[in-house]
């Protein structure tokens, strides 16, 4: 991601598809950096690499419940 943060790329994401989940998977695990994608990029959840497969399969999945209750609500 040449130029932009992974924050900043969530955020950019939040503004221009509000109604996407974020999901965070970063090497990156500073708490600066988990605060800047939750209050900047409005992020679901945060995982730190390396994840264990099945913790990411259950995010996975909690997101897409998360987007189906969404859209549950606005119909």
């Amino acid at each position: 991601m040449p130029g932009l943060t992974g924050h900043e790329l969530l955020a950019a994401v939040r503004e221009n598809h509000p109604d996407t989940v974020r999901v965070m998977l970063t090497g990156d695990g500073r708490l600066d950096a988990t605060v800047d994608a939750f209050e900047q990029g409005g992020v679901f959840r945060f995982l730190n690499k390396p994840c264990d497969v099945d913790l990411l399969d259950l995010t996975v999945l909690s997101a897409l419940d998360q987007r189906a209750g969404r859209s549950a609500l606005l119909s």
